[in-house]
């Protein structure tokens, strides 16, 4: 398991929080970002990723407690069970 550890860097960066709590969400603002929440994973915010193609896939019972929001490229967001607030485009 990855636990739930989302430390973006200056380019591509891909996150797995499938145990444990990220208590601040995740803003990663460059780079092709992929995201998957699953298992026990709790991140505890918002996610945004601003443009770029990024991932982003909720499994099982997976819980983005905050907004979801991706950039204006061509994003793909899939969700197999779990939980989110809502999902939207980036606002700029």
């Amino acid at each position: 398991m990855a636990a739930c550890v989302l430390s973006p860097t200056a380019g591509d960066d891909t996150y797995v929080c499938d145990s444990g709590t990220s208590a601040t969400g995740l803003t990663d603002l460059s780079g092709n970002n992929g995201l998957t929440v699953s298992g026990s994973g709790l991140i505890q915010g918002n996610v945004v990723f601003d443009a770029g193609n990024n991932r982003i896939e909720i499994n099982a019972d997976g819980v983005v407690d905050g907004d979801v929001e991706q950039g204006s490229e061509a994003d793909e967001f899939e969700m197999n069970g779990g939980r989110i607030l809502s999902i939207r485009p980036l606002r700029n």
